[in-house]
């Protein structure tokens, strides 16, 4: 699961990443860990005003990694969603082929969830038949 977060927020080339984390990913899987192995700075963003200071005062310009985590349904603005590479980190995102709601009902195996789904090629975007993948191949391994 490591590599494809990695591979999601293009960790490789991105400098500045504005990461959507609505619905608790940060619980799954500890990404926070990863960006500051990365060498990003870790910024939450919580404050409309605050944050516009931060950025303003030493985000705009500045050549160091960071990543803006928003954990909240709130209003970031404009400039820093075309400036910034938006990722949105959720289960439905890292396994698009798989339906979330059934992946979060088995989050527990997620990690052999995600060596099967490395053979997956085929949309099994159903709640059926992503339960009969987890079932079936990820867990019968």
């Amino acid at each position: 699961m490591k590599q494809r977060i990695r591979k999601l927020m293009a960790l490789d080339t991105q400098t500045k990443l504005l990461i959507w984390d609505l619905h608790g990913f940060s619980q799954k899987f500890d990404y926070k860990q990863l960006l500051i192995e990365e060498g990003f700075s870790i910024i939450l963003y919580e404050d409309v005003e605050a944050f516009r200071y931060l950025y303003e005062s030493e985000l705009r310009n500045s050549q160091k990694k960071y990543a803006i985590i928003v954990q909240k349904d709130i209003y970031v603005p404009y400039d820093v969603k075309k400036e910034w590479k938006n990722v949105n980190l959720s289960l439905k995102y890292l396994y698009p082929r798989l339906n979330e709601f059934a992946l979060e009902r088995q989050s527990e195996h997620l990690a052999l969830i995600d060596m099967a789904y490395d053979g997956l090629y085929t949309n099994l975007s159903t709640y059926e038949q992503t339960e009969s993948f987890i079932m079936d191949t990820a867990l019968s391994r």
